[in-house]
């Protein structure tokens, strides 16, 4: 199973990881979200033989060395640019699934940028841009926690009538709300825009993220779907099966639900409720 780590070790050692040996060259470009995409093609390859042989980078990894010491993010992707190897699987990959970026060099995706990853060989046959779930403040507890005069309230709150004002509940309730609308902008300028509307309907019934960045596979294996309709690939029932029985990579730590939540958001999760401490937090 690849996770973070397995991805940064590759690309520490030669610029990008590697997985499978297929015929088909994919490069996939994006955060910790996207190594979910990369065990689901794998799971593709154990279940057809190899079709793929899959390339992935974090652009984000570049702040820090092999030995995990802070570095010039600028400095580490300029040097990338003379990476002959990386230079070479960018122009041989015909699939370059990515989320998007504008601030990271030669792996900018915005292709009006000055620099971007398509003047550096890129020119895929099929581009697919994923939604990018990067800090999409939507539970009380992490609106709470990140941020700060909201804290402070909350904690004046709870040490004067023992739980959130009516103030409060407004506040983070407004963040919610704002926050939904930026992720549904976002997924509007991706390639799927329809899952704005996806996750509109099931993410108060479904837990489609487990915090503010990081997605479950009610969140991945939908738009996996979506990837393979893009790809011309038809999922039989026994291959549907074998990947939504992957594990949910990141389902280990996660904030939890409370009745704040349930009551003011609407929140049918199956799973048990924690008590909201704002001293805690």
């Amino acid at each position: 199973m690849v996770n973070t780590v397995t991805v940064k070790q590759g690309q520490m050692q030669r610029g990008f990881a590697q997985f499978g040996n297929g015929s088909t060259h994919i490069m996939l470009i994006g955060s910790c979200r996207s190594v979910p995409y990369i065990n689901y093609l794998l799971e593709l390859n154990k279940l057809r033989g190899e079709m793929f042989t899959i390339y992935a980078l974090d652009p984000f990894n570049w702040n820090w060395d092999a030995n995990d010491r802070r570095v010039d993010c600028e400095e580490a992707i300029n040097r990338q640019e003379k990476n002959d190897e990386l230079l070479y699987v960018l122009k041989k990959s015909k699939i370059f699934i990515h989320e998007y970026y504008r601030n990271f060099g030669m792996f900018n995706t915005f292709k009006d940028g000055e620099k971007n990853i398509y003047q550096f060989g890129m020119k895929p046959e099929t581009d697919i841009c994923l939604p990018n779930f990067h800090d999409i403040f939507l539970l009380f507890e992490d609106i709470i926690r990140f941020t700060p005069e909201l804290k402070a309230k909350a904690i004046q709150d709870y040490q004067s009538i023992g739980g959130l004002g009516s103030e409060t509940i407004k506040a983070v309730m407004d963040i919610h709300e704002a926050n939904l609308k930026r992720f549904y902008g976002v997924c509007e300028r991706t390639s799927f825009p329809i899952f704005a509307e996806y996750f509109k309907l099931h993410h108060l019934t479904k837990r489609m993220y487990w915090t503010y960045n990081h997605v479950g596979n009610e969140f991945t294996q939908p738009l996996f779907n979506a990837i393979c309709e893009k790809l011309g690939i038809e999922l039989t029932p026994s291959e549907q099966r074998k990947v939504e029985s992957l594990p949910d990579i990141f389902a280990n730590n996660y904030t939890r639900l409370t009745r704040y939540d349930v009551n003011h958001f609407g929140y049918k999760w199956n799973e048990s409720l924690k008590q909201l401490k704002p001293l805690e937090l």
